[in-house]
């Protein structure tokens, strides 16, 4: 933000955004009217005080503005990862078979798969390789029912592989999506999917 600011004082040039257009104020009103296109704008002096100009221009939101844009993932990006979730997926699947034919107890086996990956996210926290946020009493309260549902479903998803064939399992994981979007149309209305989705 300063340094547009700066640019804006030196140069004369006005600086258009979507929340926020800084001209100077000496400017023909017609022409910054028509480059600012409705938007929000501050006509600064060249001889007013940055810490006035750098007021006005965060109370105007040009500080969320200027701020450098998220980075887009790249179409080769997103292809690793689907690549990597699939194969993550597939080895926990067959994982799962062989475990549970050696430690038929599906309850207790879940139970220790989200505690290892609770305890592997909270030493990654404590040694700096990611963000973990704070436990929190009233968030674990709020989340603790779309966790309590997850839970719930890979240990009926476990107990699908424990009495089938992988076969079986990856046929009616994949069928879930179909009655999912049915229930979101009708409870949640929101719109249903595309002939092109369904056809896919």
């Amino acid at each position: 933000a300063q340094a547009i600011l700066a640019q804006v004082l030196s140069d004369g040039l006005p600086f258009c955004g979507r929340r926020l257009c800084i001209t100077v104020a000496r400017e023909a009103p017609d022409e910054t009217a028509a480059m600012c296109n409705g938007t929000p704008k501050i006509a600064v002096e060249k001889r007013g005080s940055s810490a006035a100009l750098m007021a006005a221009a965060m109370e105007a939101g040009l500080a969320s503005e200027a701020a450098p844009p998220k980075p887009e993932v790249s179409q080769s990006q997103a292809l690793r990862l689907v690549l990597g979730h699939a194969l993550c997926a597939s080895c926990l699947l067959v994982i799962n078979k062989w475990a549970l034919k050696e430690f038929p107890f599906v309850w207790t086996l879940t139970t220790l798969q989200f505690l290892f990956a609770a305890v592997v996210t909270y030493l990654a926290g404590r040694l700096g390789f990611i963000e973990v946020d704070a436990l929190d009493m009233s968030k674990l309260i709020k989340f603790f029912p779309a966790a309590g549902m997850f839970f719930i479903t890979i240990t009926a998803g476990n107990a699908v592989v424990s009495s089938s064939n992988v076969d079986t399992f990856i046929v009616m994981r994949s069928v879930v999506p179909i009655p999912c979007a049915l229930l979101e149309a009708v409870i949640l209305n929101e719109p249903y999917p595309a002939v092109r989705s369904w056809a896919g």
